[in-house]
């Protein structure tokens, strides 16, 4: 038997799957066959939600609109996925567009943090190793890049989604101690978790009887992401380097 998210998370593989080989089904026809996800408000919004976004993907530019008409019962939680990507999107074509000169200059200090070194620099946000001036402890401050237009969006949904995952508490996932702006700009500040990446480990480990160590990684990222998903909240960039 599966799991609310267990089921979810393997319709949504399957569907992805599907999709891209040609087999596009819709969200009524996944709703109407599966009752699980279907009772459920959450993993309706997912399912529906991915749809779109797998559509945008191809190119057939769907519109948000479409889906409030086709989905009333579950409109207000996707109008508030769509502000969230639009938010994301303009985010990052303002990213694109700027010039190396326009780029911030690495700063000191975010709030009371000691930022220390770069982690991991993206188009829209960039990870700091960092020290806590309150506590001395090793934290990661994420400090986003976000322009003028679609900030405010962006900056409640931040909130919003970092409060649930704040209350997220797991051994294998990094807990979210706060979330602030600095000179305008939003961060989040999580745990450090020393160590190489599961992109860095694969590297390592490509040899034959390593099966069983993949199958426990798997398995314990799988049960962290249930955690995830029973919160409300989507990763949404799992990789290995994220890992």
């Amino acid at each position: 038997m599966f799991s609310g998210s267990s089921l979810l998370e393997t319709l949504l593989a399957d569907r992805e799957r599907r999709w891209r080989s040609g087999e596009q089904m819709t969200s009524e026809e996944c709703l109407e066959k599966f009752a699980g996800v279907r009772d459920d408000n959450e993993s309706a919004v997912s399912l529906i939600y991915q749809e779109y976004c797998l559509r945008a993907e191809s190119g057939r530019r769907p519109t948000a609109s479409e889906f409030l008409n086709r989905f009333p019962g579950h409109a207000d939680r996707l109008r508030v996925q769509f502000q969230f990507r639009q938010a994301i999107l303009q985010v990052a074509r303002k990213s694109v567009k700027r010039t190396p000169k326009a780029k911030r200059t690495q700063p000191g200090r975010v709030g009371h943090y000691e930022l220390q070194r770069v982690l991991n620099r993206g188009q829209t946000s960039t990870a700091y190793e960092a020290i806590d001036g309150r506590s001395s402890a090793r934290v990661v401050v994420k400090l986003f890049d976000v322009g003028q237009e679609g900030r405010s969006a962006f900056i409640l949904q931040l909130r919003a989604k970092a409060q649930a995952a704040g209350k997220i508490r797991h051994p294998n996932l990094r807990r979210i101690s706060g979330v602030g702006l600095w000179k305008g700009e939003p961060y989040l500040v999580s745990d450090f978790v020393s160590g190489m990446s599961l992109a860095e480990w694969l590297q390592r480990h490509r040899g034959a009887g390593e099966i069983r160590q993949s199958v426990t990684l798997v398995n314990k990222l799988a049960k962290a992401l249930a955690v995830v998903h029973d919160a409300g909240l989507i990763h949404g960039d799992i990789k290995p380097a994220h890992v």
